[in-house]
């Protein structure tokens, strides 16, 4: 019956050491695309970044990107931008009230070259 046990918290410890990694983009290259984001759109004097996490896109791992929550929400015609989706390839997805994701905001192209 340990066994099993054992088996488990060793999967589980080796899942967390491959999570260690470091991400494909660092925090400060998503803080600054999400900043010049907003900057672009003209946001940025009554809109702020008010936090900015990597987060899995399911319970059990799958896609990290970056979440940038906007504070306060900046409101669409019947929705709410909540925040901004910043993939590690560069790409930026506006996320919305409604948990579906806008239009792309823009492309990974020259993502990279922030550095």
């Amino acid at each position: 019956m340990k066994l099993p046990h054992l088996l488990a918290v060793l999967a589980l410890t080796s899942l967390a050491v491959l999570e260690a990694a470091p991400p494909a983009l660092a925090i400060d290259q998503a803080l600054k695309l999400a900043q010049e984001h907003l900057t672009g759109r003209g946001l940025a004097g009554e809109h702020f970044i008010s936090s900015l996490t990597l987060e899995d896109s399911t319970v059990t791992g799958g896609e990290k990107y970056w979440f940038a929550r906007w504070s306060p929400s900046i409101r669409l015609d019947e929705k709410s931008e909540t925040g901004l989706r910043i993939n590690l390839d560069g790409s930026l997805v506006r996320l919305t009230s409604g948990g579906r994701a806008a239009t792309p905001a823009r492309s990974a192209v020259g993502a990279r070259s922030i550095r």
